[in-house]
């Protein structure tokens, strides 16, 4: 398992604002147990939380965002999913090892569902 790095630079107060707000409504209105906004660098392999609500192992927000190497196959096919991509049995099954998930699995995620927001320009 990868060391956790921190970003150096936070981001603008009103952006990360606007993503925690985000990301508490998705969860109210999915019902989910937590929901997380993440952005990935595909030339850096990496995979970086911006903001988290109902997490309880990580502060993730604005000023504590979270980066983590992606090391599964199935990260980068969630990237390029045409809809939501969904996971089921994080933890619980050999080709969705805990240990390629470790954030999801230290916050007891046993099923994600991703959906991506692409930027444009």
């Amino acid at each position: 398992m990868a060391a956790v790095t921190e970003v150096t630079h936070a981001l603008p107060q009103q952006s990360a604002t606007t993503l925690s707000t985000i990301v508490e409504l998705v969860r109210r209105i999915t019902h989910a147990d937590v929901t997380s906004i993440a952005s990935f660098s595909l030339s850096e392999k990496t995979m970086t939380w911006m903001a988290a609500s109902g997490f309880r192992v990580h502060v993730i927000n604005g000023d504590h965002p979270l980066v983590r190497p992606m090391t599964d196959r199935l990260q980068h096919r969630a990237l390029t999913a045409e809809g939501v991509f969904i996971l089921e049995g994080i933890g619980n099954r050999e080709e969705l090892s805990a240990k390629n998930f470790p954030v999801h699995a230290a916050e007891g995620v046993v099923d994600l569902a991703v959906a991506l927001l692409k930027a444009r320009d």
